[in-house]
């Protein structure tokens, strides 16, 4: 099991030494996921809910036409699609794919938004947690679903890059994607991008190196 579980978001104000009892409470078990190895195929049933304690996983709609679109990238802490996982559904409605090797957490549903029969201090913590998770987790599906609204690639990138720095908290920031999977997360073009990106750095609204960014100026008209 990874170390320094206590830093993840799930486990927010839950003593360190109350983890490991918690998780058997909630009759957990840990699975070693290889690198594009499917965690959890569209569809499945929700009987469980699944928490990333180390690597990086990609959220994926396929399309009717087999093509995989780019939904989300999880890092440790997340939990996959924990606001499909409690709805009437009962299956998910997204695939989730291990970008890097993972190391992943899989906890009986019923058994986590029901305390156990001594109302343990840490259950309660954990339910509250899970509740702003869900509550993160439609926040960032919003905001996702407002980038794709805009009109054209060039605002599309914009929006994102503002959600990106406010979620950093600075205008220097790293972004989870190559260009290929930012591409495909805005529902743009590659090529289209790169000339965007390109347009945008030259007129000193922004910089970028890889995955980092440096967004300088967004009040000049765009």
């Amino acid at each position: 099991m990874p170390k320094n579980l206590k830093d993840l978001e799930i486990f927010n104000n839950i003593n360190e030494d109350d983890i490991r009892p918690l998780l058997f409470c909630l009759n957990y078990k840990i699975k070693t996921i290889q690198k594009y190895e499917m965690i959890v195929l569209e569809g499945a049933k929700t009987d469980n809910i699944y928490i990333l304690l180390d690597g990086v996983a990609n959220v994926i709609k396929e399309s009717s036409e087999g093509e995989p679109h780019l939904i989300d990238i999880l890092s440790p802490g997340d939990i996959f699609e924990v606001d499909s996982a409690y709805n009437s559904n009962k299956t998910y409605l997204y695939s989730l794919e291990a970008s890097t090797k993972c190391i992943v957490a899989i906890l009986n549903k019923h058994r986590t938004i029901t305390p156990c029969v001594n109302m343990c201090d840490r259950h309660i913590k954990f339910i509250k947690n899970l509740i702003e998770q869900i509550s993160n987790n439609a926040n960032r599906k919003n905001k996702h679903i407002y980038e794709l609204s805009q009109r054209n690639t060039r605002l599309k990138i914009l929006r994102f890059l503002q959600n990106r720095r406010k979620i950093a908290g600075n205008d220097y920031f790293d972004i989870p994607f190559n260009r290929n999977e930012m591409a495909n997360y805005l529902s743009v073009d590659r090529s289209a991008l790169s000339k965007e990106l390109s347009n945008l750095k030259k007129e000193g609204i922004l910089d970028y190196d890889k995955n980092h960014f440096h967004l300088k100026n967004t009040n000049k008209k765009i």
